[in-house]
């Protein structure tokens, strides 16, 4: 199965109640959610992060060990682990505040993308008690506009650091970062942290998304990584935007970032909630026509308890799954405007501009506990899915060949996925089996 890279945020959700009372912390983070949540679903996956050496910092390492996840050399050297704190409403819906800093490892650079054979030979898998995973890990130019707009974010200092709420015991912990270089089989983490491999290439799947693509520092490496697929056949991108409008000071800054992010990207999942604060007033369809004109060959549409809409990037998919596309590694033509000169996105589109779904899914029945990391999951679900079938790490020519059968298989699973999770406190990752077993209910 294609090695993935997952790079983006790892941070610890501090949960309280509508009530107003501490239910407690737990690990999280878009990325992070979704990088486990591959690992649970037994796909060879490696995340690439920035958290500290700090007594919340080994929960999320505790959190990586228990879903088998591998993480990138140098990812606990942040000075403090990052917090969201996350106050349910009376619904189980959660807002954020945020006490962050972010940046991404020493050694997070294009050659991640290179072969990786040589690495791999004498790698042990990673074996926890859900699932073991053999895995590797691994790095690398989106465009100069996610590091220009990067200044679209509240609070942004040259360190990477930014004081959201303060939240007590993280905004005192000490401000330096560690430099941890990425020596084979090397580990410098706390008894029980996630297992640290050296082996650092290899991967023909990025996975990027939420607030780590639009601050600075780490935005900047993310971005070159991006810039690196035109010089990769085959690679292939997902992304999902996941917004946090509390990170958010200059609106249209970021939505040019997004933008510029999704012209490169193969896999976009975004929810409804993200587009209406993109675009307020903007219906989804006319959203979806000029993403997918400029970007994605998958865009998918999450609705909460609605379920899901995907649009196609041909419009419908191909009833056999014969449609060998072309693939040149290269982006869009139309993409250097993205980001760059306005929005790619009309306030006031053609009407004819209105894209419709190819495919829809309805959730299955679940008792919700919370929603936290539910799009994360769904995320997860899809991306393993696509996976399984062979249509990530194949370039573009794979995804476009997906019929309408394997299309909808893969959203059933992913909104499965999300179902078990939202049924559970925090961002729970459920595994094959309790998928399976919901199926057969």
């Amino acid at each position: 199965m294609v090695r993935i890279l997952c790079a983006g945020e790892a941070l610890v959700d501090v949960v309280v109640g509508s009530d107003g009372v501490l239910q407690g912390e737990h690990a999280g983070g878009s990325v992070f959610n979704v990088a486990c949540g591959l690992a649970r679903l037994g796909a060879p996956v490696t995340l690439a992060s920035w958290w500290g050496s700090d007594s919340r910092g080994a929960i999320l390492e505790s959190a990586a060990t228990r879903a088998g996840l591998r993480v990138f050399p140098g990812s606990n050297g942040a000075g403090h682990t990052t917090t969201a704190t996350a106050f349910l409403d009376a619904s189980g819906a959660a807002t954020y505040e945020f006490d962050l800093e972010w940046d991404l490892p020493a050694g997070f650079e294009p050659t991640v993308f290179a072969s990786g054979d040589a690495a791999q030979p004498g790698m042990a898998p990673h074996e926890t008690g859900t699932t073991g995973v053999t895995e590797t890990g691994g790095m690398a130019d989106v465009t100069d506009a996610i590091v220009t707009n990067a200044t679209g974010i509240t609070g942004v200092t040259g360190a990477g650091a930014v004081s959201v709420t303060g939240v007590a015991g993280a905004s005192d912990m000490a401000s330096g970062a560690v430099s941890v270089t990425g020596v084979a089989g090397a580990s410098d983490m706390a008894s029980g942290a996630a297992e640290v491999t050296g082996a650092t290439q290899g991967f023909r799947h990025l996975h990027l998304g939420s607030y780590s693509a639009l601050i600075p520092p780490g935005a900047g490496k993310l971005a070159a990584l991006l810039d690196a697929k035109a010089a990769t056949p085959g690679l292939t991108v997902s992304y999902d935007p996941n917004m946090r409008p509390a990170l958010v000071e200059d609106l249209a800054a970021a939505r040019a970032t997004v933008e510029a992010i999704v012209a490169r990207t193969d896999v976009v999942k975004v929810s409804d909630e993200d587009l209406e604060f993109l675009y307020p007033g903007v219906a989804a369809g006319q959203i979806a026509a000029q993403w997918l004109a400029v970007g994605p060959q998958l865009l998918i549409v999450t609705r909460g308890g609605a379920g899901a809409q995907l649009y196609f990037g041909a419009g419908t998919p191909p009833e056999s799954g014969v449609n060998p596309g072309t693939d040149s590694g290269a982006a869009p033509e139309s993409l250097g405007n993205a980001g760059k000169s306005g929005s790619v996105v009309s306030t006031n589109p053609d009407v004819s501009q209105n894209a419709v779904p190819a495919l829809t899914v309805t959730p299955p029945p679940a008792t919700v506990v919370d929603t936290i990391g539910a799009g994360d999951s769904f995320m997860a679900g899809l991306l393993a899915a696509l996976a399984e079938r062979r249509a990530l790490g194949a370039g573009r020519a794979a995804l476009a060949a997906l019929n309408a059968d394997d299309l909808q298989a893969c959203l059933d699973f992913a909104a499965d996925t999300a179902a078990i999770t939202v049924a559970h406190a925090g961002p729970y990752a459920p595994t094959r089996a309790e998928i399976h077993q919901q199926h057969a209910r």
